[in-house]
């Protein structure tokens, strides 16, 4: 049997720092979707990425609630902001 291995992000999102964080976010936020104010299907959400802002991953301020839908808007709002970037020329789409 093969024995999955986790990639680091997995193990961040695994690990006991990050559901300290995500507690911490939903108290802060009053277990309240932050554009809605609703209080169903939260997830947490980091406002500036992770990837590009790895010394924030855990910072309280840098952390939101979000109902699914909320997230989901925001998630096709930054991908449609993302292919509308002007491209430099002689690049391909």
């Amino acid at each position: 049997m093969h024995k999955h291995r986790y990639t680091a992000t997995e193990k961040l999102h695994r690990g006991y720092r990050c559901q300290r964080w995500r507690k911490a976010v939903l108290k802060k936020d009053n277990h309240t979707c932050v554009e809605c104010g609703s209080k169903d299907k939260l997830t947490v959400d980091h406002i500036k990425p992770v990837v590009a802002y790895p010394h924030l991953a855990f910072d309280i301020r840098n952390g939101r609630t979000l109902c699914d839908s909320c997230r989901v808007k925001g998630m096709l709002k930054q991908w449609q902001n993302w292919e509308l970037k002007p491209r430099r020329s002689g690049t391909t789409k």
